[in-house]
């Protein structure tokens, strides 16, 4: 009867691993887009004759905002992964209530 409860858990587990690496595999697609946009964005800036402008302070207030979120206490907060017991950010994974039964 325990095997069935193992096998359950496993299950579990493999599916939250599962996830785990799924959300990753995200996030660098989300970072490759970034890099991607950035890379245009500084092009466009050169053939525009832009390059070594000043920014406007509508840029400067955007860039801050982007730097407060970025660093916040929100956005640095370390969770463990309760599949693989490593510290990751918080934001990396699904966070979950876990209950344990008495019984």
């Amino acid at each position: 009867m325990q095997l069935g409860t193992l096998g359950s858990s496993h299950t579990v587990a493999a599916r939250q691993a599962k996830h785990h690496a799924t959300r990753h595999e995200q996030k660098h697609i989300e970072d490759a887009n970034a890099h991607v946009d950035a890379k245009q964005c500084f092009r466009a800036s050169l053939s525009e004759g832009k390059y070594m402008a000043l920014p406007t302070d509508d840029e400067i207030q955007g860039c801050v905002a982007q730097f407060i979120d970025a660093t916040g206490n929100k956005a640095v907060a370390i969770a463990v992964c309760v599949v693989c017991a490593c510290e990751m950010m918080a934001n990396e994974g699904v966070p979950m209530l876990c209950t344990v039964s008495s019984n």
